[in-house]
C-alpha cells in the first residue's frame, strides 16, 4: 500500500473514531442549562466522558498521521515545502487538541465554557483552520482536483468569518467535527488516487 492510500485509510479511521467519539457521549453535557448541571452529568457518566474524550483525541491524532502521509506521498508531485509546512501546522493543532482532550478527563470543571476557551483549544482550532488551508493551496498546485484545493480554501474562509463574527471566539464553540468531515472527503480522493 503507497502513501496515498494508507494516508486515505487513516483519514477515514480517523473520521470514524471521532464521530464513534460522539455517539459515546455524555452529549448531554453540551446543552446542559448551566456549569453545575454539566458537572453532574459528567459524575453520573465519568467512564462514558473519559471514553469520548480518549476515542476523540485519538481520531484526531490518526487523521494528522494521516496528512502526514499524504505529505509524504505528495511531494513528489505538489509543492514539498507547502505540503511539510501543512502538516506540522495541523500536527500543532491535532497535538493541542489531544491534550486539550486529556485536560478535560481529569477537571471537567475548568473546561465547560464558563471560561474562556482553553488556549489549546484556540490553538486547535487556528492550526487546523490554517493547516487545511494550506492543503487547499496546495491541491490547486498539483495533480489532486482543483475543486479539493478551492473547497477547502472557501470553507476554511468561511470558518474563520464564523468563528470571527458568527461564533463566540472567547469560548471557541463550533463544531470541531467538522473539520474531519473535510479530511474525510480528502481521505477518499486519496483512495481513489
Amino acid at each position: 500500500m503507497g502513501y496515498q492510500k494508507l494516508a486515505g485509510v487513516l483519514m477515514i479511521a480517523g473520521f470514524v473514531l471521532v464521530i464513534l467519539a460522539s455517539f459515546i457521549g455524555p452529549n448531554e453535557v453540551y446543552s446542559a442549562p448551566d456549569s453545575k448541571t454539566r458537572l453532574e452529568i459528567i459524575a453520573q457518566n465519568q467512564g462514558r466522558w473519559q471514553a469520548t474524550n480518549l476515542v476523540w483525541a485519538a481520531g484526531s491524532l490518526v487523521t494528522a498521521v494521516g496528512l502526514l502521509f499524504l505529505t509524504l506521498g505528495l511531494r513528489g508531485q505538489q509543492s514539498p515545502w507547502l505540503l511539510y509546512i501543512a502538516a506540522a501546522v495541523f500536527a500543532i493543532g491535532s497535538v493541542a487538541w489531544a491534550i486539550y482532550l486529556y485536560q478535560r478527563i481529569g477537571d471537567p470543571a475548568g473546561n465547560l465554557y464558563t471560561t474562556p476557551a482553553a488556549p489549546l483549544s484556540l490553538v486547535f482550532a487556528w492550526a487546523t483552520l490554517a493547516g487545511l488551508a494550506l492543503y487547499g493551496v496546495a491541491f490547486l498546485q498539483g495533480s489532486y482536483p482543483s475543486w479539493l484545493g478551492y473547497t477547502l480554501l472557501v470553507t476554511m474562509g468561511l470558518l474563520v468569518v464564523g468563528l470571527v463574527f458568527l461564533f463566540d471566539v472567547v469560548y471557541a464553540s463550533f463544531p470541531p467535527q467538522f473539520f474531519n468531515l473535510l479530511t474525510l472527503i480528502v481521505g477518499i480522493i486519496a483512495l481513489r488516487q
